[in-house]
């Protein structure tokens, strides 16, 4: 994937667990929806090796990944993505003195990227922070989110879901006001 180096997104978070339970937290893809609170389904359809499929829903982004390379328990790179979007993510562990330090490298591309390129890149930075602290919550404490789908809401205020992912037409059509019930529309 061609890539230029402003469509290049970093991230990375210290969490004081060893790299081999770092790793396993990252491929059990069908618990990303317990802990992580940008992920509403993930699955893998086959082991943890180069050429193996992901498909992540994420808000309404249908996202479709394939492996690489997975090296474990050191690093993941997954390349894919969705309509009018190309990423090519690069997940590296690292072993430090106190545990592990996590870092994403992200490559974006794709029609999206040249037409929304500030909203892409501030929503890519925004979830990839979200996963790494989830992630550091999920191995540190083992703390998951108590998520409710659809209209419920949930009980702690802090974890409340309040990100979105934009979807293709959020970018490109406004979504309009709700008109108040007891108020009638004009005719003209």
């Amino acid at each position: 994937m061609k890539t230029d180096e402003k469509y290049r997104i970093e991230s990375s978070i210290a969490v004081e667990k060893k790299p081999l339970e770092l790793w396993n937290t990252l491929i059990e893809f069908s618990n990303y929806r317990a802990w992580n609170p940008i992920v509403n389904h993930a699955a893998i359809y086959g082991p943890v090796s180069e050429g193996t499929d992901i498909k992540i829903l994420s808000g309404k982004w249908d996202l479709r990944f394939y492996i690489v390379d997975a090296s474990p328990p050191v690093r993941l790179v997954i390349d894919g993505g969705s309509v009018g979007l190309k990423l090519k993510l690069r997940l590296t562990i690292s072993p430090e003195e106190n545990g592990s330090l996590v870092s994403i490298e992200t490559s974006v591309d794709g029609w999206m990227t040249r037409i929304f390129p500030k909203k892409i890149k501030r929503n890519i930075e925004e979830s990839l922070e979200l996963f790494l602290s989830a992630l550091k919550r999920r191995v540190s404490s083992g703390d998951t989110y108590e998520i409710k789908r659809g209209d419920e809401k949930t009980d702690d205020e802090d974890d409340r879901r309040s990100f979105s992912m934009p979807t293709p037409f959020n970018l490109i059509y406004k979504t309009r006001k709700k008109r108040s019930p007891g108020r009638r529309p004009r005719l003209r």
